[in-house]
């Protein structure tokens, strides 16, 4: 599997592994079982003076067979999108005993990159684990047999737009005469002379670490990625009318612009609810209030929170048409229209909202 590694550190929330059942498989293992015991003699019969004689035969050379430690760990490795909404992930990985034994395997989860390193990598460039999650124990799995690994997680609602998460699995071949209770360490004997009354352990699987087969899988997040902005512009000034040399003095009518970017964002943001709380020092301007109106008329009506085209206003004028409420000092824009309609910033475009307070003129 190729790993991914950008923006890796941040975290994915992960449940507690655990095996499912096992299944037979066409025949893989590595010939005679380990354990069997291989007897052996060889006799002579001779002539002397054309007189056969007796059987001369050699003593037993017994040997027992020796096991052949061999497996696989695999999952399709292919990262799965998905988004930050809590909803579950599973990862299966297949684990395959080849051995001509049965075996015990412990299986460990890991998260890679963890906070502080740089870019999930060390100075030589490798992956970098985190403390192990959780772990499983595989007892007894037979020869030519399999068993799927399952990992549980959720993508956590804090990951954004590009973020990878990374888990590795790896499974270490244990003696196969203890249990979860009672984890027996493999004896690597392949170096060391054969011993002809006990079992040898060869460890010829094909990974890295003799012993040890690791896999990984993950997750590439798409999400909407959200940017909001707020700029202000004096619209009209009592003494100098409209812009572009309208001040903001007492009884001028200021717009403030909301712009919600989502330009760079892979999914669409629904349901946007904006708050915004007017500031003590002015007044919210509506279609009844708004002291402009003579010298430019006030985008009212339907239709008044803009989706685009920069022409209009919110009103919150009781009109709940341009999605807009006002209660208090707080106003709300939740919809686009009479009936509710959910605001959604699809991605890759924007939304502006405008709305126009007053600075009073009177104290």
């Amino acid at each position: 599997m190729k790993t991914e590694t950008r923006n890796s550190s941040l975290l994915i929330r992960l449940a507690i592994l655990t095996a499912a059942m096992l299944f037979g498989q066409q025949a893989l293992a590595v010939g005679t079982d380990a354990g069997l015991t291989v007897t052996n003699t060889t006799s002579v019969v001779y002539d002397v003076g054309g007189n056969t004689q007796p059987a001369v035969v050699s003593n037993v050379a017994d040997f027992v067979v020796d096991r052949r430690v061999d497996f696989t760990l695999g999952s399709d490795g292919v990262h799965e999108v998905v988004n930050p909404d809590g909803s579950a992930i599973t990862f299966d990985f297949t684990l395959q005993n080849d051995s001509n034994s049965t075996m015990d395997f412990e299986i460990t989860l890991l998260q890679l990159d963890p906070p502080g390193t740089v870019n999930g990598n060390d100075d030589t460039g490798a992956q970098v684990p985190s403390a192990v999650l959780a772990t499983v124990y595989v007892d007894d799995l037979a020869e030519d047999d399999s068993t799927v690994i399952t990992v549980d997680a959720i993508a956590d609602n804090t990951l954004g737009n590009g973020d990878i998460a990374n888990i590795q699995v790896t499974a270490i071949a244990r003696d196969p005469s203890g249990d979860s209770g009672n984890i027996i360490n493999l004896a690597d004997t392949s170096g060391s002379a054969d011993d002809s009354t006990s079992i040898d352990n060869v460890l010829a699987n094909s990974g890295p670490v003799a012993g040890e087969e690791s896999a990984g899988d993950g997750i590439i997040v798409e999400s909407a990625n959200l940017s909001i902005t707020k700029a202000y512009s004096v619209r009209w000034d009592p003494i100098n009318l409209v812009d572009p040399n309208a001040k903001a003095i007492p009884g001028a009518v200021i717009e403030y612009l909301i712009t919600i970017d989502n330009t760079t964002g892979a999914v669409d943001a629904t349901d946007i609810v904006i708050t915004d709380t007017i500031d003590a020092l002015v007044q919210f301007v509506n279609a009844s209030n708004n002291p402009e109106a003579a010298a430019e008329p006030y985008g009212g009506g339907t239709g008044n929170v803009d989706f685009g085209n920069g022409a209009s206003v919110c009103l919150a004028d009781g009109d709940a048409s341009d999605g807009c409420t006002l209660s208090g000092a707080d106003l709300t824009v939740a919809g686009s229209d009479l009936a509710g309609t959910p605001i959604t910033v699809a991605a890759g475009a924007s939304l502006e909202i405008r709305f126009r307070v007053l600075i009073p003129a009177t104290p």
